[in-house]
């Protein structure tokens, strides 16, 4: 008995526990990256030197946007937690004076939505707004944890750097669009998610084309009982086809009732009388 409650106590720990997944980051080393015009630069220095210690010395600056000239000159400073950074993680307008940041370390230590940051926005290098992952994802249970992210993000983004509109859509097909320049939500969309990509996932291409099969078979089905229908309607309004309707009636209605029931009573004779002749001649004379 009590090996049978242990087992069952594992089962309910296994259903009722979150899947976490490990995390190995590389060291972070200062980086950059240039405007599309190329006449600015920002530019990115871990506030610790220890990346020192895993590659050659270099020349840095200041985390912050600068003029790309020699020597850079300064046009903002910016300052992030002390946490994984990378180049891929900033989306900036045109000319640098705005940019968005998807923290990669958002969950260190905790499974919580409330506290897991999704994107921030800055105008020149002050936080204008930054959204949780409970602010945009409705659907919780989509949500990818590791032992320090919090996984939100659906497809990839895209920014339309005339218009500063950055879109991204979330695991459960919400898609955003955001105004970089003050992190404002524009617009809200709700995309249900499509069969076949999902199926593309877990599924080889026959088990698709059977699905895509099944489903045109359906629409060829669904026409065919709209032309019947169709046909049904026309022919009512013919004379003869009404007379044969209304005999069919009259005789589905007594005649095919009545004719079930003489068989019936038939089968039900012809099974007495062959029980009454071998129980006669079963009787000992």
């Amino acid at each position: 008995m009590k090996k049978r409650t242990c087992v069952v106590f594992a089962i309910l720990l296994l259903i009722n526990t979150v899947v976490i997944y490990a995390d190995s980051w590389p060291h972070c080393e200062p980086f950059y990256i240039i405007s599309e015009d190329g006449m600015r630069v920002f530019h990115f220095t871990p506030e610790d030197d220890t990346w020192r210690e895993w590659g050659e010395d270099r020349e840095t600056f200041p985390t912050g946007v600068y003029y790309n000239t020699t020597p850079p000159e300064l046009i903002y400073g910016a300052s992030f937690p002390n946490t994984p950074i990378g180049a891929v993680r900033f989306v900036f307008s045109s000319d640098m004076q705005y940019f968005a940041w998807f923290p990669e370390a958002n969950a260190v230590g905790h499974e919580d939505a409330t506290r897991a940051t999704a994107i921030l926005f800055y105008a020149n290098g002050i936080m204008q707004r930054q959204y949780m992952v409970s602010n945009l994802v409705r659907d919780l249970s989509m949500v990818i944890w590791t032992a320090s992210t919090a996984g939100w993000q659906g497809r990839g983004t895209d920014f339309d750097s005339v218009a500063n509109v950055l879109t991204i859509t979330t695991r459960d097909s919400v898609t955003y669009q955001f105004d970089i320049t003050t992190g404002g939500i524009i617009n809200v969309a709700y995309e249900p998610p499509n069969i076949s990509e999902d199926l593309s996932s877990t599924c080889n291409s026959s088990v698709i084309d059977e699905v895509n099969d099944v489903t045109n078979e359906l629409h060829i089905y669904s026409e065919e009982m709209s032309n019947d229908d169709n046909l049904l309607e026309d022919d009512a309004t013919n004379p003869i086809v009404e007379l044969f309707q209304n005999i069919w009636s009259l005789l589905t209605r007594f005649f095919i009732p009545i004719l079930i029931g003489i068989t019936a009573a038939i089968i039900y004779a012809t099974i007495q009388k062959r029980l009454k002749k071998n129980k006669d001649a079963n009787i000992p004379k």
